[in-house]
């Protein structure tokens, strides 16, 4: 499966934002593990109780695979904290968005 995917729900989950994500990612590596975390691993990244319970109840709810299709459908390529493409000036700012949502091309402009 695209890891977009796994982004992508990400942003879908009330709870976790951009701080949360950083601190599973570096607990478990990489986005799809991240989504398949243990509640050890959870704890591991210094999620809160309320935060453990909205993400497992998230993926219970939420699939990975049709939340990129729908974006995909709507004519959005989203672009996440792993793209080159992703705005290097944006990703040095604390709690940058892990996925930008973007219509159309990124120019130096954007940059």
């Amino acid at each position: 499966m695209d890891t977009k995917a796994f982004w992508i729900a990400f942003n879908r989950v009330p709870g976790i934002g951009p701080v949360r994500l950083a601190a599973l990612l570096d607990v478990c590596g990489d986005i799809e593990t991240a989504w398949r975390a243990s509640i050890q691993q959870m704890q591991a990244a210094r999620l809160d109780r309320r935060s453990i319970e909205l993400f497992l109840d998230a993926r219970r709810t939420i699939d990975p695979a049709r939340e990129l299709q729908h974006v995909q459908e709507a004519g959005v390529e989203p672009l996440t904290w792993d793209d080159p493409e992703y705005p290097a000036s944006l990703r040095m700012v604390d709690g940058a968005p892990p996925v930008l949502d973007v219509r159309g091309r990124m120019t130096s402009q954007d940059e």
